[in-house]
């Protein structure tokens, strides 16, 4: 049985998921490649300032078991998009755990976000790709987008800044991660 580790590399070694070069792109394909079709956009969390404990509980907590996955559309105003992965980790920090895609409107690919290609992002972020954040990475990262416009720049493009109006979550269904896999791989 695979784990969420193996989706991510899965998904960080697909050949179209890597090519992506724009925002809203990311979403797209990466949710047909993990549910075999494309995903809606409905009954999103909708946050205008940081929000409570509880709606962030909400927002980013994952129901899924040790063996299942998701895919999360997050999508920002200024408008932007980004992809995040639930998962749990069966190495420390053990449990619930994300991973973060991201592309930019011809400026950088997801493969090129994953590899930390500082030509490509502007210079090198401060807080760009990593296969494993944690609930706090997370709450932070969405905290810092809705109150500093300088965190647009730190996470997705250097020299980028604007203070992001509202974030949406689009929990997409929870999908066990050998489906998941097995539908990137097809």
């Amino acid at each position: 049985m695979a784990n969420g580790i193996d989706l991510i590399n899965a998904l960080k070694a697909d050949v179209a998921i890597r090519a992506v070069d724009n925002c809203p792109g990311v979403p797209v394909l990466i949710g047909r490649k993990v549910y075999g079709k494309v995903q809606n956009d409905s009954n999103g969390i909708e946050l205008e300032a940081v929000p409570s404990d509880k709606t962030f509980a909400t927002m980013l907590g994952f129901g899924g078991a040790n063996s299942e996955s998701a895919v999360w559309h997050f999508a920002t105003e200024p408008t932007h998009h980004f992809v995040v992965v639930p998962w749990y980790s069966q190495q420390a920090p053990q449990g619930q755990v994300y991973a973060v895609f991201m592309a930019f409107e011809n400026q950088y690919t997801v493969h090129q976000y994953v590899q930390h290609a500082p030509g490509a992002m502007g210079g090198q972020l401060a807080t760009g790709y990593r296969d494993l954040w944690t609930f706090a990475d997370l709450k932070a990262m969405i905290t810092a987008l809705l109150t500093r416009d300088t965190a647009w720049a730190e996470y997705f493009q250097h020299g980028n800044n604007h203070l992001v109006r509202k974030i949406t979550c689009y929990k997409y269904p929870v999908i066990s991660v050998d489906k998941a896999i097995a539908n990137v791989n097809r």
